[in-house]
């Protein structure tokens, strides 16, 4: 069993994006949490990080790219062994996944094939649709990412929405 630690970064609203744009803007704050994160790491005793920016501003995407290079130097401080992966939202466009994953970046990039469709969507359906006839879907999402990078460096996240059971006897 391995076990990384996850880094979030959500920014969904206009003032999301605006911090995140801030956060990734700053050298010195990029800096920072590259070495919080390292930190974090090895106290935890973790086997590495993933980061998960989303959705990742255009206008930032070099900066992402900084970031991640700046954590994969802080956790090679630490243990060069360590783990270093990026969510990749069903957007993969929006990732210039060549250099998030050339080697002095992260290690593979986490494709989330979910969330193709939210409760805000305005068609019904899968959140994870495999095929669509007309519709974007997660064997055009892998393709894309397959596209941009070797196939040994993406890793496809499905959902899976089990039932819970009860052994109460009370």
């Amino acid at each position: 069993v391995r076990v990384v630690l996850t880094v979030e970064r959500f920014s969904w609203t206009t003032a999301g994006r605006q911090a995140t744009k801030r956060l990734l803007r700053d050298p010195e704050a990029r800096k920072t949490l590259a070495g919080e994160i390292a930190e974090a790491v090895a106290e935890a005793g973790a086997d590495g990080v993933n980061l998960d920016v989303e959705p990742l501003p255009q206008s930032v995407r070099g900066e992402f790219v900084r970031l991640v290079r700046q954590v994969r130097r802080a956790l090679d401080t630490v243990d060069p062994s360590l783990q270093l992966t990026f969510d990749l939202t069903p957007d993969v466009v929006s990732f210039p996944l060549r250099k998030l994953l050339a080697a002095d970046a992260a290690d593979a990039a986490v494709l989330m094939g979910y969330e193709y469709r939210t409760p805000g969507s305005r068609i019904a359906g899968s959140v994870a649709p495999l095929r669509l006839k007309d519709g974007f879907d997660v064997r055009e999402s892998l393709a894309l990412a397959l596209e941009k990078s070797p196939s040994g460096k993406v890793i496809l996240a499905m959902p899976w929405y089990g039932r819970a059971w009860s052994t109460r006897t009370d």
